[in-house]
């Protein structure tokens, strides 16, 4: 990661929820009354977006890779419609497969998450007084390029 500051500006890979992880016995709790609904993906439109058309990731040895320690990618060959995965041979179809999302594109608890695992403490710190506070990196040569100040 060449901006370990900059976790806004990488991109997370992602598998989305759908009848492979229910097969996998993932519980989900039942939706709330009233509660707004998800943010949906469309799987086919990010399939053709940047690195996924040279590679993909089959979406059920995603969800396994800590078990199986598979952690390649496939190539997807020109005109293979539907590919199949070469460590489980599921077709991609079948699978699925993981995306590639923006910060900007993630969901707003994903984005949190995010926000507590890879920003500077400071941030967690900050949102704790102000949730929900926006906190940025100034570049002031009286902080020094790239550094947070002191509080």
């Amino acid at each position: 990661k060449n901006t370990p500051n900059g976790w806004t500006t990488w991109r997370y890979e992602v598998q989305l929820a759908g009848e492979c992880t229910k097969e996998e016995g993932t519980q989900y709790d039942p939706r709330p009354e009233g509660a707004d609904m998800p943010k949906t993906f469309d799987l086919n439109a990010h399939s053709a977006a940047g690195e996924e058309k040279k590679t993909w990731r089959c979406a059920a040895c995603y969800s396994q890779r800590f078990q199986t320690f598979c952690f390649g990618v496939n190539d997807l060959k020109d005109g293979e419609a539907n590919p199949k995965c070469e460590n489980c041979g599921r077709l991609r179809s079948v699978s699925g497969h993981t995306i590639w999302l923006t910060y900007d594109e993630l969901p707003s608890s994903w984005k949190a998450s995010a926000d507590r695992q890879f920003a500077p403490k400071i941030v967690s710190v900050l949102r704790t007084k102000w949730p929900g506070c926006q906190v940025e990196q100034v570049n002031d040569e009286k902080f020094g390029a790239g550094n947070w100040p002191s509080v």
